[in-house]
């Protein structure tokens, strides 16, 4: 073992619905959805909290996606009113660019697959009867 990282959170909330832990490829950085309300931006060799990035609502987070050479991290959301967001922000500042409201459907397992050479993000949706 390099090393290791224990996290403030509670135990059970490191878990669903958020468990995504993404490496920015340039930076080295480690992303780690945190107490699905935010997500926490670590160096990828020493482990310690560069920065957190949180959206300004009161949803909880269900998957991220990053492009650092665009500097945008993807949030998808669902919030206690029963409506479900994507976010873009800004990873530097944290600051939103834009909110997408999402059509009212089931999300499937791990929603969002991002590829950064065409810009292409995909949200899953599960059956709907």
């Amino acid at each position: 073992m390099l090393a290791s990282k224990t996290f403030p959170e509670a135990q059970h909330t490191q878990t669903m619905p958020c468990r995504r832990t993404l490496l920015g490829a340039t930076s080295g950085h480690l992303y780690v959805c945190s107490d699905r309300a935010y997500i926490r931006i670590l160096d990828g060799r020493a482990l310690t909290t560069i920065t957190t990035v949180q959206p300004h609502s009161d949803g909880t987070i269900r998957d991220f996606a990053i492009d650092e050479s665009r500097d945008v991290l993807y949030l998808l959301e669902e919030h206690s009113n029963g409506s479900s967001t994507l976010d873009e922000m800004t990873i530097s500042k944290g600051d939103r660019i834009k909110e997408t409201v999402l059509p009212n459907g089931m999300f499937a397992y791990s929603p969002l697959a991002y590829r950064s050479a065409s810009s292409l993000l995909a949200v899953a949706f599960g059956s709907i009867d």
